[in-house]
Parts: structure tokens; C-alpha cells; sequence
């Protein structure tokens, strides 16, 4: 580390007296009857300083001016009053502001160089956090979610390669700059802090990438490319995404924050470490200038280059935001997003719900009963919530000053090989290009998920109502209508999103049941009509009081040419009931109408389907029904 050819060489040499003293100075913030008096002695020998007092808005309010080798008494000073000073004439510097001590404190005198970081009075909070300034990251390994930890924590942190704060100039503070690396950084507050909140819905694994991903930005250049920059080998990624990709799955993101300020690089100061600096002369010469990825990796000396990769990275930072935030993200499949249809949620909503609410006990409109019910259909969800930067729950995510860093903006590391950071000279135009490259090589080992967008095609059906053209004459006692049923066909039972039995609710609160094993719709017994002797079934025009199914086919398990060849049909069935507890099928086997699901658009339309289906026991007659529906295919996300 190279010294400053100087130290802070003005010295506030402070005489604080008591007495009564009456100066009258600066509109009311000075000359009051205090009884102290502060004398400010410019020890500097080439430049005046100029004393601002904060008035009670906050605001810096000029006094005076004062020439190099004199002193300036301000009487009748309050405690706790805050005196600032600027330097005229050198920008490369700043003084540290004092704040005045109480009535009782006797003469002293105290060079404010050996002050810089003692009593400020918490006017300014010193900067706790700056650790991912200085290191070096795998741009695959970072964690958006933990960003700066290291490999052994799951994170993308590498190695040290900016030169470290000496002991002096450990605890910054904003007007201080960074003395002891030239000022290699800046620091910038952010007014009163900056708090968002937002969440999100995506159907492809691609697009929420995208956003899982937003808080690191990686800059592009000839072989790095910006859409290979995504952390996909993070370990928050990895643990979210580690359920099988046969299905469809869908993601729901949760994001609040608070930005506290910001460190950002400055490239005409920067100090590299010499660890990094004696590991970029170790790397060999190329005996040759290459001009792409394929005459790279010909060269005796590309592995030296591919391993430096693997152990100092792919980038170093730029900026990095600190502050604190609540990350939540949640996946799910197709068929807990059918389950969640199925009882009734919106899909945005529900999964909206699920990760603001049942997690993070935050307002969303449902329900205690509807938060236990999302939270029992999620359960087997894949999960990941991160607390920053605060007390670890949801009322105190951003408090105090553990501050973590949330946003990150990266270079290429290649991009330092310059002479500016390593001027000693190394052939470093011919290194720079063998490293971009050997970057470009560990990218290619972790391909970016497929963009298609995972979509459910869902397809909702109301039956209106049966009616039954032809009259039955039956002797027996009475006899109940069993079901009506719609049926895919031809079969696709493996194919359906949420197998097994399921329950589809609709405003009326009828519910028809999808049977384990079969793609068939049960009335269930409320809805059922019942026939005597002198009943006919022709006046069971309406029985269903508009029952509502919902169906969802997964494009992943299923082609368009099996989607478009599918044919709903439906069978209208009943019992007999002799009186003795004995039930008899009354029809097998029977013709049908059906409908092609390729016709069905997303705008509703009625149909009417008629089956016909010739008794068993009943000899006399058969069952012909037609069943009268309405159909649209919608988005499952509207």
C-alpha cells in the first residue's frame, strides 16, 4: 500500500470554557447564553477552511472563513451543537464535522486528526459492511439471495482482490473517502433509505430466472455474454429447482427491501490486492494472440488460464447496494396449481398468497381457514425465503446496522488486466484475451434453462341440464338416476393434470367428482333425482342446478396431436333400486355424440351431446339423454 505523502494536517485545537460570554453571532445559533465558547485553530499552511453550524432544520449554515495558522472563537455555542468544515482549495480530503460537548467540560485541546473516529455523536453511521467490494465472484455461483458468501456457504464469493483497509481507516464514514487506497471507493447514503415491495407469477423457469437473478448485473463483452449471467448454479437455485422437470412448474416470487447506501469502485484509485496481482504475473505468456474460443483452448497455456478461472472467478464488482431484505420464492406443479383451481383460488392470488402470507403472516384477504388450506396444497413445494439485514421476521427485516449487500454490479474479470491496476507490465493485452476466453469456456458448463413457457390449458364446462326425449315405462318400484358423466377420449388418465380423486367447487356449490382412475364427472347424491311409479324422467329438464368442471392438460405430457384428437362425450346412466338393497347397472355399451376439444375456443358455447344406451335388466326401453353444456378454453392465469 502506497503512504499519503501527508496527514490531515488541519487540527481543531478546541478551548471549551464556562463563563457567561455574549457574542451575539449568526442569527440566533450562536451568542446565546451558554456559557461555552469553542475555538477552531487552522493548522493547515496552504489552504483556508470554511465552518458551517447545522441550523435546527438540518441544514449547513456558512459562519466564517478561516485563513491557514488562525483560529476562530465561536461563543455562546449549545451542546450537542454540529460545526462542519470544507476545506477550500483541495478536493482530496475532508474534515470530520465536531460536534460540541456539554457546559461542564473543562479547557482541552484535541487535534481533530486523532478524532476522525471517535465521538461523532452518531451524526453519521460509520459504514459496517463493505466485504463484497473487494472480492472477486463466480458469476454462475453467486447467490442472489446470500451474495456475499463464500463457496463453502453455498455462495459465489472467491478471493480478495482489491487492497484491504489498513487499521486506521477500518470504520469509514461518508465524508471520509477511502484515504488509505487513494480513495479507491465511494460512498453514497440513500436519503431516509429506499423501501420496495413486489411480487411476481412466471410460468417458465427461464423467465423467473430472470428475476430470481435481478439483483446481480454482469456487464457483457466479447466472450462473456450478458444472457449467460444468471447464478444458475447458486445454491439457492439449486435447492429451489431441484424437483423433476417433468412436469410443468410455476413461480411465485416475494421481494421487499430497504436501501440503506451504496459503494461503487472508483477505477482511477483502484489498489489491487497482491495476492491477485502476484497470480496474474504467475500466468504464463501465450505464445500467440488468439482470436477465438476454438484457437484458445490449441494452446499449451489454456489450462493455466482455466484454472485461475476456477479459483479467483469469472468477475469483480463495481457497485454493491447495501441494506436489508425479505426474499421469498416458491415452486410448484401443475397439479398443486389444479388443486388450488379446483377449491376455488385464483392461481395468481393463491400462490400470491401463499408466499406473502402464509410464510410471512402478511395481509392478503384470505381467510385463517383459506391460508391453512394454501399452505396444506404447497406443502410439498419446493421453498426458499431469506431474511437480510435485520432481526430475522417479518415486523424487523431492516433494522440497526447489519446491513447486508442486496444489488451487485460486475464486470469481467479479464477487464483489469490493464495497465492502469498492473503497471509493471506483463504482456497483459495477450493475458486479458486468454482469460476472457477461458471465461467463455467455464460458461458453456452451465447452459441456460429452456425460455418455453410452462402453461396448463384449461378448459371449463357448466351443465346446464338433461333432458330425456324419450319416455320410460318401468314397472319397478322406483329407480334413481345414477350420473351423467363427460368422458376424454379416447383415455387419458396418465396424462391428466391432478390425478386421482378431486373435488371442483363452483358458485352454486355443487360439486362434481373426477373418480380415481377415470376421466369421468359423478352427480353427486344431493344433486340426484328421484322417480316413483308415476313419475317420468322427461320432467327432469334441469336437475344439475349448473354444475361446474374444471380440467387441465399439461403440453409437457401431452402433444397437440393427442390434444386435438381428444373427443368429450357423455353418458347419461341410472340404477334400479328393486327395494331389496340390490343395484343393478341399467346400461352398457350405446352410441354417442362428441365433441372435439380442437373446436372449443375461449369464447363461451353451448353444446348438446346425446348418448344412447340400451338397457340390461330394463328390457322395455332404452336410455337416450342428451345433455345440454357450455365450454371455453381460458388462460389459468387471467
Amino acid at each position: 500500500m502506497k503512504s499519503l505523502p501527508y496527514l490531515i494536517p488541519f487540527l481543531g485545537l478546541f478551548a471549551c470554557t464556562t463563563g457567561n460570554q455574549d457574542t451575539g453571532d449568526t442569527d440566533g445559533l450562536l451568542g446565546l447564553d451558554t456559557g461555552i465558547s469553542v475555538t477552531f485553530v487552522n493548522a493547515l499552511d496552504d489552504y483556508p477552511v470554511q465552518i458551517f453550524v447545522e441550523d435546527g432544520a438540518g441544514k449547513e449554515q456558512y459562519i466564517k472563513t478561516i485563513a491557514a495558522n488562525t483560529s476562530y472563537e465561536a461563543e455562546g455555542v449549545s451542546p450537542e451543537t454540529i460545526f462542519y468544515f470544507k476545506p477550500k482549495g483541495n478536493s482530496n480530503y475532508e474534515i470530520l464535522p465536531y460536534t460540541v460537548d456539554t457546559i461542564n467540560q473543562q479547557r482541552y485541546e484535541l487535534a481533530l486528526a486523532q478524532k476522525r473516529y471517535g465521538e461523532a455523536k452518531n451524526v453519521y453511521k460509520r459504514i459496517t459492511n463493505a466485504m463484497a467490494n473487494r472480492y472477486s465472484f463466480d458469476i454462475v455461483k453467486i447467490d442472489p439471495f446470500k451474495i456475499d458468501a463464500d463457496e463453502a456457504r453455498g455462495g459465489g464469493r472467491k478471493r480478495l482482490i482489491f487492497e484491504e483497509l489498513s487499521d486506521f481507516d477500518r470504520d469509514w464514514y461518508p465524508f471520509d473517502g477511502d484515504f488509505a487506497v487513494k480513495q479507491q471507493f465511494d460512498v453514497q447514503f440513500i436519503n431516509e433509505g429506499k423501501s420496495t415491495e413486489k411480487s411476481e407469477l412466471f410460468k417458465s423457469m427461464s423467465t423467473f430466472q430472470d428475476e430470481f437473478s435481478l439483483s446481480i448485473k454482469a456487464g457483457a463483452s466479447t466472450g462473456v455474454k450478458a444472457k449467460k449471467v444468471k447464478g444458475t448454479a447458486s445454491a439457492s437455485w439449486s435447492k429451489l429447482t431441484n424437483d423433476s422437470r417433468a412436469n410443468s412448474s410455476f413461480f411465485s416470487w416475494f421481494r421487499k427491501e430497504d436501501s440503506k447506501y451504496f459503494i461503487q469502485l472508483r477505477p482511477e484509485y483502484a489498489q489491487l490486492d497482491k495476492g491477485f496481482k502476484a497470480a496474474i504475473a504467475a500466468l504464463p505468456v501465450p505464445e500467440s494472440l488468439p482470436t477465438s474460443l476454438d484457437k484458445a483452448v490449441t494452446l499449451g497455456v489454456f489450462d493455466d488460464y482455466y484454472q485461475f478461472v476456477k479459483d479467483w472467478g469469472t468477475h469483480y464488482p463495481t457497485k454493491v447496494t447495501y441494506g436489508g431484505i425479505i426474499q421469498g420464492s416458491l415452486e410448484v406443479t401443475g397439479n398443486q396449481v389444479s388443486s388450488m383451481v379446483q377449491r376455488g383460488f385464483g392461481v395468481k392470488q393463491g400462490l400470491e398468497g401463499t408466499i406473502k402470507g402464509v410464510n410471512l403472516k402478511s395481509e392478503v384477504g384470505y381467510s385463517e381457514e383459506q391460508m391453512s388450506e394454501l399452505e396444506q396444497i404447497t406443502e410439498s413445494s419446493s421453498k426458499e425465503y431469506v431474511y437480510k439485514g435485520g432481526e430475522g421476521y417479518f415486523e424487523l427485516w431492516a433494522v440497526g446496522d447489519e446491513v447486508q449487500p442486496i444489488y451487485i454490479d460486475l464486470q469481467p474479470l479479464h477487464s483489469l488486466l490493464q495497465q492502469q491496476f498492473l503497471p509493471e507490465g506483463q504482456q497483459l493485452v495477450a493475458k486479458s484475451k486468454l482469460l476472457e476466453f477461458a471465461i467463455e469456456r467455464y460458461l458453456e458448463e452451465f447452459p441456460i434453462p429452456n425460455a418455453e413457457e410452462n402453461n396448463l390449458i384449461a378448459y371449463e364446462m357448466e351443465c346446464t341440464g338433461i333432458t330425456f326425449p324419450k319416455l320410460l315405462d318401468i314397472d319397478k318400484p322406483y329407480f334413481t338416476l345414477d350420473r351423467t358423466r363427460v368422458s376424454m377420449w379416447p383415455s387419458l388418465n396418465k396424462k391428466m393434470v391432478g390425478k386421482g380423486t378431486r373435488y371442483i367447487h363452483n358458485s352454486n356449490g355443487v360439486v362434481w367428482e373426477v373418480l380415481k382412475g377415470k376421466e369421468e364427472v359423478r352427480v353427486p347424491d344431493e344433486s340426484r333425482k328421484r322417480a316413483g311409479n308415476d313419475e317420468t324422467l322427461e320432467k327432469w329438464s334441469t336437475p344439475l342446478q349448473q354444475p361446474t368442471m374444471i380440467f387441465l392438460l399439461d403440453p409437457k405430457q401431452i402433444t397437440k396431436a393427442e390434444r386435438d384428437a381428444i373427443t368429450l362425450r357423455f353418458y347419461a346412466r341410472y340404477e334400479e333400486d328393486d327395494g331389496w338393497d340390490k343395484k343393478d347397472d341399467a346400461c352398457t355399451g350405446g352410441t354417442y355424440t362428441g365433441l372435439n376439444l380442437k373446436d372449443v375456443g375461449t369464447a363461451w358455447k353451448y353444446y348438446t351431446l346425446t348418448s344412447k344406451e340400451p338397457g340390461k335388466t330394463l328390457k322395455k326401453s332404452d336410455v337416450t339423454a342428451n345433455t345440454h353444456f357450455r365450454i371455453r378454453k381460458f388462460e389459468l392465469f387471467e
